[in-house]
């Protein structure tokens, strides 16, 4: 909706004759009327309308194990509606949405990432458009022998333009497991470990990337079992493998590394 004292461009006069002109509609603050020479704007301003039309619409798309994915809608309720205008519409204002909200994977399932994946791939310029991600309860990142596990590289390779990465895992994700438990004791991973089992290589890659929080939870009971006494400890392989893998690509990268305790909240 426009105000009626706003120019109309000459282009779109000659495109639309003069009934198709909606009537005017009384609000309580001003006098507005339908626009119908919306698409002979430049996709540059309407760009900007779309950012201004989902000014209401939150921030964070989260996205949980029992999330239903479609195709369609993405999630219910969740697409402002000015994507369901019309598939033009649509098609111009999801890569808007996609820019300005970080999709949150929490604790999620395979099929639901693939299913995400295959809704963003329908809209051109839709995984470009992708800037901020962030991947909850995650025990690798990049894809090893087990492709029907979850991997946050499977989506995040595809984001060329992604800015902001969050990862976070347990500190299981951080041990290497005796097969036999009986014989063997529990260990953190060696830095050689670390980039070969959560396959970080592509990431350093990654040339847009400017912000990356790695945050690990654990429980009092897994410091003591692993023998240590500081929680920074626990991550700091993980620090050196991220640091000394974007220096080496010559990526400036805001590395923050977070090693936390919650007692509250069981593995």
């Amino acid at each position: 909706m426009l105000h009626n004292n706003l120019p109309i461009p000459q282009t779109a006069i000659r495109q639309v004759s003069q009934n198709q002109i909606a009537p005017t509609v009384s609000y309580a603050r001003c006098q507005c009327a339908s626009f119908p020479y919306f698409l002979a704007l430049p996709r540059e301003l309407r760009n900007t309308i779309y950012h201004f039309a989902m000014a209401d619409v939150p921030t964070r798309l989260t996205i949980t194990r029992h999330s239903y994915i479609s195709d369609t809608v993405l999630s219910p309720q969740t697409l402002p509606s000015i994507c369901f205008t019309s598939k033009q519409l649509q098609r111009e204002s999801l890569p808007t949405y996609l820019q300005r909200t970080r999709i949150v994977f929490e604790q999620p399932r395979v099929h639901q990432l693939h299913a995400f994946i295959s809704f963003v791939s329908q809209f051109e310029r839709g995984f470009e458009s992708i800037r901020m991600l962030s991947f909850y309860d995650v025990l690798w990142y990049g894809e090893l022998e087990f492709p029907r596990e979850f991997y946050p590289e499977a989506l995040v390779s595809r984001c060329t333009a992604m800015t902001s990465l969050v990862l976070q895992t347990h500190v299981r994700g951080l041990l290497r497991q005796p097969f036999d438990w009986r014989n063997g004791t529990v260990r953190l991973y060696t830095k050689e470990e670390v980039l070969d089992i959560w396959g970080f290589e592509y990431l350093f890659e990654m040339k847009m990337l400017r912000h990356l929080r790695f945050t690990c939870m654990m429980l009092t009971r897994d410091l003591r079992g692993l023998g240590l006494r500081e929680k920074e400890q626990v991550v700091q392989n993980v620090a050196e493998v991220l640091t000394e893998g974007f220096e080496a690509k010559g990526r400036k990268v805001d590395i923050l590394i977070e090693a936390v305790v919650n007692d509250q909240v069981g593995e």
